[in-house]
């Protein structure tokens, strides 16, 4: 059996550490006592040096945590460094409350969020100490709301180690239930989204109903049992459910933001009142990094309390909770967790996440995050602890500090003179790649990306507040994402040693972005491209390659085809001695092509490595070319449109909503003026989400929080409005073209893909018979990042009068890999409304107004 970590470091407490405390001078000596001492004056400050730290590691530490403030990453932040049981750096970053202008201080109470669960986790375990709670006790012989078909044989095991089965959410909206038991039996009724012990799928309600079953078995509300039987014995003063105003530790709370660089924004603030309307086992705690190192302080000294011989864990349960299960993966997805830290992968044990090399050795680290921006580690051998607290949901700097902690603490690396040479080697490259860079492929269309220094480290920026730190060169010269290795950046030269293009690398594919300002030339005679380019059938697939000349070079057009590939088109280099044209960014597929008798050009032969993937035949048909964009308007009847729409007057829609991942069921209703004015709202379950478009711009008020569209968001709410399907694309989009077909529910349909303003661009596919919308495909701007979004478009029946009506849909179905499918499904519209002009109002802070009655 494995040996817990923690074993190894108590025995480190009592033995070796005060051996060495001896070879001291005295005025550390004075400083080096037994953990368990050190741990109960609240880890006292130390001189770095006097516990084998190199303060100037430490002051490297802060400047990258500063940096991401600098580079508006992190709204702000609370740093906190234990050795051997002493402080060695404690700092704090930005603000507490950015809009009132309130800074940062040390011991700012922070929603910890998912840093909640290892607590759950504990209580559990102490309940099982007790004897009152078994791993192989099926939930429902504690909670009845767990006795039906789908949930009755769910373990409390299973839900320990995420399981179960369970879905990632079930909440639609904070409030929904009366309590934590009532929640929990919402989730036993709706039953596992996977067969519970098939796989780990990280699962918020999974740990809500742990704690439904606390409160069932202990008789006690969780917040109170957390009080009594963790808080307390540990010393977590400012550890707590924040649930009453009036509590003398309010004033401390942070406030809580959304968003990314560059569009952070206040979703609660203290004067709001509670969060949380009770106590959930998934979330709902507030802490302070130095009162949850305490906690962490319980399972590096096995269960005991540090400065006494109180035991609340039996070392059983610490055991039980520190063993590797399963690899980490991240929410709602199997791709696994990322980490920072070299040579070894993330792991879940029970309510731990669990750093090891493999899932079968020793955890090297302990500890959790929180989806806020809070992160704890704790490494036992070593005895330190890191803690890292931000108030700034939509972040990604505590998964990129565990790099430089890794790097600076854990496996520092000592500089001689041949490193202080590479080094400045090293920093003339930083010189040199640093710029701007066009990108035009995959998910940074029309981007342009920079690669700069934070805190003397490269950096790019992806855009939209997505900044990436790069790994130092390899031998191959691939500058990998320090939290991504499959993903890396290499810089093409000229033949003066000018970088001229960045390329971005994932597995075998290589992207290319010219630098801004430069003119690659392709070197080819275009000339003698001409005889290869057209239309090439390929039969099996029922779609068309098309070649064509791009940048001076031949290239393939695969925007037709239904596969799905990284790039639409594909530029080729001149080819080879046995006539391969290679892709320029995989050298793994290449093309030929066979001439005829006649010498004209016939054949296209598509490979995959040696192995031929496809054959095109040269194709003249009329029925293989892509339409003008005039005549897709023309099917679609576009320059009578706004005619039509105006027709309709004022329209109203109403029909049901179902959540997907959450099984929520509810009620929608639309309200449209035109294409420049509607509301959408979603009841569901008592509470909901408006969205309005109108003369005073854009706004979503999701339950209590409100956002204010402007920019990308903005420009999309445009798109998104349902009327805008039946607009003439020619005059709303900056830019719109016909880019492929495919074929959709064996319907044939052209590809159309529109620009407006700083939105993404969105791709309609229009039936090529009808002029129907079938499906719109963009990436949808969040304030935590973007999301790739389809929705499908069915169910059309005619609406308005029979001679200048519109054929609208009734059934719309959205789907993102976040919050699964969201569908609607109308039942009733009506025409010819007459709709106060408030509906489309925002009202003095940016908001939606209220619906008058």
């Amino acid at each position: 059996m494995r040996r817990p970590p923690y074993r190894r470091v108590r025995h480190l407490s009592a033995g070796l550490t005060l051996a060495c405390a001896a070879l001291l001078p005295a005025v550390a000596l004075a400083a080096t006592v037994s953990a368990r001492e050190v741990s109960a004056q609240a880890f006292p400050d130390a001189a770095p040096s006097s516990v084998g730290i190199d303060p100037a590691a430490l002051e490297a530490l802060a400047d990258r945590v500063q940096s991401y403030l600098d580079q508006d990453q992190i709204v702000g932040a609370e740093l906190l460094v234990i050795k051997d049981r002493t402080t060695v750096l404690h700092r704090v970053f930005g603000h507490r409350d950015r809009e009132a202008d309130v800074e940062m201080t040390p011991e700012t109470i922070f929603n910890i969020r998912s840093m909640t669960k290892p607590l759950t986790g504990a209580a559990v375990q102490m309940l099982i100490d007790d004897g009152l709670v078994a791993l192989p006790d099926p939930v429902s012989k504690h909670l009845p709301g767990f006795d039906g078909d789908g949930s009755r044989e769910i373990t409390v095991e299973q839900l320990l180690t995420h399981r179960g089965g369970l879905p990632v959410t079930v909440l639609s909206r904070i409030d929904q239930y009366e309590d934590l038991q009532a929640m929990a039996a919402a989730v036993g009724a709706r039953g596992p989204q996977h067969e519970p012990g098939s796989q780990f799928w990280y699962s918020d309600p999974g740990t809500d109903v742990l704690g439904a079953l606390v409160e069932k078995v202990s008789a006690m509300p969780l917040h109170e049992f957390w009080r009594e039987r963790l808080f307390e014995p540990l010393g977590m003063r400012d550890s707590f459910v924040p649930l009453d105003p009036d509590d003398e530790r309010w004033p401390r709370l942070a406030s809580s933001y959304i968003g990314r660089a560059g569009s952070w924004h206040p979703f609660w603030t203290p004067d709001k009142g509670p969060l949380y309307p009770f106590a959930w086992g998934s979330q709902t705690v507030y802490s302070t990094p130095r009162d949850y190192a305490r906690f962490l302080a319980l399972w590096m000294d096995g269960g005991v309390v540090a400065g006494s011989d109180r035991r609340i864990l039996s070392s059983e349960a610490v055991e039980r909770t520190l063993t590797p299960v399963s690899e980490a993966t991240g929410m709602g997805t199997t791709r696994r967790m990322p980490t920072g830290f070299e040579g070894l992968e993330a792991f879940y044990g029970q309510l731990a996440v669990l750093w090891a090399p493999s899932l079968d050795a020793e955890p090297e680290v302990v500890g959790h995050s929180g989806s806020d921006g809070t992160f704890a580690w704790a490494w036992p051998d070593r005895d330190l602890m890191v803690l890292y607290f931000t108030q700034s949901r939509g972040g990604t700097s505590g998964l990129a500090l565990e790099r430089w902690i890794d790097e600076l603490l854990v496996n520092p690396r000592s500089e001689g003179a041949g490193d202080a040479a590479g080094r400045e080697e090293l920093e003339t490259l930083y010189a040199e790649i640093a710029g701007e860079y066009e990108a035009d492929f995959g998910g940074l269309r029309d981007t342009v990306v920079r690669v700069f220094l934070a805190a003397g480290r490269p950096v790019i920026d992806l855009g939209r507040g997505r900044i990436v730190e790069l790994r130092d060169p390899d031998p191959e010269g691939l500058w990998r994402f320090a939290l991504d290795d499959r993903t890396a950046l290499s810089f093409d030269r000229d033949a003066s040693g000018r970088i001229v293009a960045l390329r971005v690398n994932e597995g075998s594919w290589r992207f290319e972005a010219p630098r801004v300002g430069v003119e690659i030339e392709a070197g080819q005679d275009l000339e003698s491209l001409r005889r290869y380019v057209g239309t090439y059938r390929i039969e099996e697939m029922d779609a068309d390659i098309e070649v064509v000349i791009q940048n001076g070079r031949l290239t393939l057009d695969k925007s037709n085809l239904p596969v799905k590939t990284p790039a639409d088109r594909f530029e080729l280099l001149p080819p080879d001695e046995e006539g391969r044209w290679v892709y320029r960014i995989n050298e793994r597929l290449s093309a030929s092509f066979a001439e005829g008798e006649d010498g004209t050009v016939e054949v296209l032969n598509v490979y995959e490595g040696d192995a031929l993937a496809a054959i095109g035949r040269r194709s003249e048909r009329e029925d293989s070319l892509l339409p003008e964009l005039g005549e897709l308007m023309e099917l679609r009847d576009a320059a009578a449109s706004a005619v039509r729409v105006a027709r309709l007057g004022g329209l109203s829609a109403h029909g049901e909503v179902e959540m997907s991942q959450s099984g929520e069921r509810g009620q929608v209703h639309w309200w449209f003026v035109g294409r420049d004015r509607s509301r959408t709202e979603m009841q569901l379950g008592g509470g909901g989400i408006v969205e309005v478009l109108g003369p005073d711009g854009a706004a979503l008020r999701r339950f209590d929080d409100v956002e204010t569209h402007s920019g990308a968001a903005l420009d999309q709410a445009r798109t998104n409005q349902p009327l805008f399907l039946f607009a003439d694309w020619r005059e709303v989009f900056s830019e719109v073209e016909v880019v492929g077909r495919e074929r959709i529910a064996e319907r044939e349909a052209w590809i159309v893909r529109g620009v407006l303003g700083e939105a993404p661009p969105i791709e309609y596919a229009v039936d090529a018979e009808t002029g129907d919308v079938l499906r719109s495909e963009t990436v949808l701007v969040t304030r935590v990042g973007e999301l790739p979004m389809v929705t499908s478009y069915g169910d059309f029946r005619d609406v308005g009068p029979a001679d200048g009506g519109l054929r609208l849909p009734h059934r719309i179905t959205s789907r993102t890999r976040l919050g699964g499918e969201v569908i609607v499904q109308l039942e009733e519209i009506a025409t010819g409304q007459e709709l106060a002009p408030s509906l489309f109002e925002l009202d003095s802070e940016g908001a939606p107004r209220a619906r008058p009655e």
